[in-house]
């Protein structure tokens, strides 16, 4: 896990220098940041309204995040009874030892699920059911 996190480290120049270079394009156009120029053309008039729509989402998220990790530790504690939290690097085992406990075979469900149909039927999901605005047009 710590090593996968190292690999970033070589590449933080090249993100210093696109974060200049947007910072330097939305002073040209007028605008106080990169992310006030993207959320006007995207998604919010202004990053005021996408922090309250962030603010909605973490609100709605909160207890199925909450209920989900409450799982992996209850599940982490069956190996570590003094366990105190999951740790990034638990999720994905204790998440699997669950998901097979729920008898759910991952790779048996793959090919009636493709992902080129279920990515887009769950990015418009979420964002009609979960956070209120409508996707149109193709994903």
């Amino acid at each position: 896990y710590v090593a996968s996190k190292k690999r970033v480290v070589p590449n933080c120049g090249r993100l210093n220098r696109v974060v200049q270079v947007r910072a330097g394009v939305a002073e040209r156009l007028g605008k106080a940041s990169h992310a006030a120029h993207q959320l006007e053309r995207n998604v919010c008039a202004t990053p005021e309204e996408c922090k309250a729509f962030l603010d909605r989402a973490a609100a709605r998220l909160k207890p199925i995040r909450d209920a989900d990790l409450a799982a992996l530790l209850a599940k982490k504690r069956e190996e570590k009874p003094n366990a105190k939290k999951v740790h990034p690097w638990d999720m994905a085992y204790y998440g699997r030892q669950i998901r097979k406990e729920k008898g759910i075979d991952e790779e048996a469900l793959k090919p009636h699920f493709p992902s080129s149909e279920v990515v887009p039927a769950a990015i418009r999901a979420l964002g009609e059911d979960l956070f209120g605005f409508v996707v149109k047009g193709p994903l």
